[in-house]
């Protein structure tokens, strides 16, 4: 993982992200007007990436270049290690669900630049965590339920990115998927207490210094900003330039996800969080190629499970044999 994130950065917004940091450590405020740019000076302004900016400066004020580096490999290591437990609480066991983390990390290394997402994606990664051990060991009578430790990802979330919606998608398809009859015997699920965290996750995302216009912005994005000239030659909001990842195999990535669901579908019943994450964001990952980093968390603990299903059935017994 390290060696993968350890490539040039080249990342213009970068300078922005540090300097709002620096005003947020130097001056002990958060900017809330246009301090940066002309024309629009002077004017209101919503920073919803404040908290990463915030978190990001320390690392280049203490180190330079090499703590920018510092932060993407711990970035990497804490995500992927939180996607390897994740993959093991949904069963994953045997070394080829290492080989399906390491194929979504060379997805992963295209969004891992110094930039909100490698802090978002770690809050994803722990979502999946938590969520997938309480799916896996159900909740025990008279113990905190885990589902209420979304709550606190969904505040850090929405103060990091606008991808906050992304976190109440994650626990939202879990809350679905425990209304779903599975079978035989599944610890009790307590779809209950997953919808009170989903609604409990919602308006703590309005704690953050810009309320209810910092939760607007992926809305204005999709509704709005899209159509607009300076976003439309943004090439990462584009759809997917397939030549730029011809070394993750990326067509043969997308077949692997669709053909292990079905199978999994076919063996085992199918898995409703996977198939939710799935119709969710595999659309938006090719409408806008920003989103295949997001994409390749939120898919890893489940790819992982079902390669490694796979692998151990077919593969493992022809390479000992």
């Amino acid at each position: 993982m390290v060696l993968l994130v350890t490539y040039r950065i080249a990342d213009p917004d970068l300078w922005q992200h540090l300097l709002v940091g620096k005003v947020i450590w130097t001056e002990h405020r958060i900017p809330h007007m246009q301090e940066w740019v002309w024309p629009t000076h002077g004017m209101p302004d919503v920073l919803p990436s404040w908290l990463f900016r915030a978190l990001a400066w320390p690392f280049w004020a203490m180190a330079g270049v090499p703590g920018l580096f510092a932060w993407r490999w711990l970035c990497a290591l804490a995500t992927f290690a939180l996607l390897w437990r994740a993959a093991r609480a949904a069963g994953a066991r045997g070394p080829w669900a290492l080989v399906a983390l390491v194929w979504c990390a060379l997805l992963y290394r295209q969004r891992s630049q110094v930039r909100p997402e490698t802090f978002t994606l770690i809050l994803a990664a722990a979502q999946l965590w938590l969520l997938e051990r309480r799916r896996a060991r159900g909740v025990l009578a008279g113990a905190l339920d885990p589902a209420w430790f979304v709550v606190p990802i969904a505040l850090l979330w929405a103060n990091a990115h606008l991808s906050y919606y992304i976190g109440l998608a994650i626990t939202g398809a879990y809350a679905v998927a425990a209304m779903v009859p599975t079978r035989g015997s599944a610890p009790a699920q307590a779809p209950r207490t997953l919808w009170l965290a989903l609604l409990a996750s919602v308006a703590v995302s309005f704690a953050n210094p810009f309320g209810w216009r910092a939760l607007a912005q992926p809305f204005e994005f999709a509704f709005v900003w899209r159509h607009e000239p300076v976003f439309q030659a943004i090439s990462e909001l584009q759809p997917i330039e397939w030549p730029r990842y011809a070394s993750a195999w990326l067509p043969a990535w997308f077949a692997a996800l669709g053909l292990l669901a079905l199978v999994r579908t076919w063996r085992r019943g199918p898995d409703p969080v996977q198939w939710l994450l799935l119709l969710a964001f595999v659309p938006q990952a090719f409408v806008s190629q920003r989103f295949l980093g997001y994409l390749s968390v939120l898919v890893a603990p489940f790819l992982a499970r079902d390669l490694d299903d796979v692998g151990e059935a077919l593969v493992t017994p022809v390479l000992r044999a």
